[in-house]
């Protein structure tokens, strides 16, 4: 009788650690964040000096300037795949942003 308690309490603590893994190699793809490239044309110069506060989560870097004139800049922001949608509807949405855009 011991015996097969002592079967059937391991079998369910490796069926638990196995369960464990899987979560934990799911939450670590979920986890992972990604590098995107893309276009960003600002209102005003105060709204390009506004970049690493306003867009720090996202680590935000002003990679090139395009155009001087038109305060249109190729950027970078890093965050998860799931997100990039999102992130660029968002930034469209904010004051100082006229336009943005993924680039391939």
């Amino acid at each position: 009788m011991f015996w097969r308690l002592f079967i059937l309490f391991s079998l369910m603590a490796f069926a638990a650690c196995k369960t464990v893994d899987q979560t934990t190699a799911t939450e670590k793809a979920e986890q992972q964040t990604t590098r995107y490239q893309i276009q960003i044309q600002f209102a005003s110069v105060e709204a390009v000096k506004m970049v690493p506060l306003q867009y720090e989560k996202f680590r935000m870097q002003l990679n090139e300037e395009l155009l001087h004139d038109q305060h249109l800049y190729r950027a970078s922001i890093e965050c998860k795949p799931y997100e990039i949608d999102g992130v660029i509807k968002k930034m469209k949405q904010d004051e100082g942003v006229i336009d943005v855009s993924r680039v391939e």
